[in-house]
């Protein structure tokens, strides 16, 4: 071996994503490895599945270039609760959940991540309360593997949403709706009717929800194995 001589460069892409999944959840590492050059950098980037935020007030259109970064996002949460640190220049550690707490998220990030993040399961708006059954419409048209939805405490959130989702997102194992007093018997009638692999339900204080629409869900879903309901 030549001295100085730059051989890990000669690595093939594969290799390197390979190198990669061993720094998993070690957001300096992987903060570092971008930072060598521009193809490490899109490697790295390929290779992010979960990000997370905190609430600085940033806008739509910040999620919107997170989401273009990283392309194959699959969890993504925007929780108002979660104090997690963001670096000044926007790069992000590698972490096992996305929560921004952006109350200002609405319809252009989530028009963002439906059309960029294609393999998205995961998605947490909690306490994001400018998201509504227009916006999150952008997620179920968008992420057919789609599997797990949290839009606790979203009251603009009603029955347009289960029923868009129910249509968009078969694969759908779990959902919280907690404090959606929107949520009717409709809405959640036509997410049981299409989406039949729900596994875990969280309706609690959804009051318009009653014990006959948790028996129909039950009828309808042969793997529903938890229902939180409380009035």
């Amino acid at each position: 071996m030549v001295k100085g001589q730059d051989l890990i460069n000669l690595l093939q892409d594969e290799t390197l994503v390979e190198i990669m999944k061993y720094l998993d959840g070690r957001g300096i590492d992987r903060d570092a490895y971008s930072l060598v050059c521009k193809r490490w950098r899109t490697l790295e980037s390929a290779c992010r599945h979960f990000l997370t935020l905190d609430e600085t007030g940033q806008s739509d259109a910040y999620l919107a270039k997170l989401v273009q970064r990283f392309p194959n996002l699959r969890q993504v949460c925007v929780d108002e609760g979660l104090p997690v640190p963001v670096p000044i220049n926007g790069r992000l550690s590698h972490r096992q959940t996305l929560c921004p707490h952006m109350m200002r998220i609405g319809e252009g990030a989530l028009i963002a991540i439906g059309q960029g993040c294609h393999q998205l399961r995961l998605l947490n708006v909690s306490r994001c309360h400018q998201v509504g059954d227009v916006e999150l419409s952008n997620i179920a048209q968008g992420c057919l593997p789609f599997m797990h939805v949290d839009v606790s405490v979203c009251q603009n959130v009603g029955d347009t949403n289960l029923a868009t989702l129910g249509t968009g997102c078969p694969l759908l194992k779990e959902v919280i709706y907690s404090h959606c007093r929107k949520i009717s018997e409709v809405g959640l009638g036509q997410l049981v009717s299409k989406c039949q692999t729900i596994e875990s339900s969280h309706m609690v204080y959804c009051s318009c929800v009653t014990s006959t629409d948790i028996a129909t869900m039950s009828a309808c879903c042969n793997s529903l194995n938890k229902v939180v309901v409380e009035k």
